[in-house]
């Protein structure tokens, strides 16, 4: 079975420069792809189905799913359901500052992002979840309440070890680790 997952949330919502939105947790930010419908699937849906299909008893063979989110949507769309704003911008602009090579790479894919392609809504992802993937703005939601955690300025945040205390304390249970500790 091969995966072919549409853009995910995550990367357009990430802090990143290249793709993502530098700026968000501010309230505002400027992205080229911001009026731009985008059927965006969270990584968290593409490895479900994944999962899904390698425990499956009897997987159809030579397979194909194209994976996209429940809906195309815009980037200022989701932010506004966060009340955030997303203004657009030029690919220029969003690219300034760029390697010549780096820019022109990046221009291409700015250019298939804004395509119908990247607009097109496929049932694979819910077929093989048995409900809809999560909407881009449910995952951007939960993304900047981590972000608020693991800063050290946001007053709910963890400072220093309790980010790694926060992190891993769902993971294995005090006597689990002391268990493995003194195994060592």
């Amino acid at each position: 079975t091969i995966l072919r997952p549409s853009v995910f949330v995550e990367s357009l919502t990430a802090p990143s420069p290249l793709l993502g939105l530098p700026g968000l947790e501010s309230g505002a930010a400027a992205h080229a792809l911001a009026d731009e419908k985008i059927a965006m699937i969270s990584t968290r849906d593409v490895a479900a189905v994944a999962a899904r299909r390698l425990v499956a008893a009897a997987p159809p063979a030579n397979a194909t799913l194209h994976l996209s989110g429940p809906a195309a949507t815009t980037l200022a769309a989701v932010a506004a359901c966060c009340d955030l704003s997303v203004d657009p911008q030029p690919v220029d602009a969003h690219l300034g500052g760029l390697p010549p090579p780096v820019a022109e790479s990046m221009r291409s894919i700015f250019a298939a992002l804004a395509s119908e392609a990247a607009a097109a809504v496929t049932p694979d992802a819910e077929r093989a979840l048995g409900e809809p993937p999560r909407a881009a703005a449910d995952v951007l939601r939960r993304d900047l309440a981590k972000r608020r955690l693991d800063s050290g300025d946001a007053p709910e945040a963890y400072n220093g070890r309790g980010v790694w205390s926060a992190n891993y304390r769902k993971q294995l249970t005090f006597d689990e680790c002391r268990k493995k500790a003194r195994l060592m």
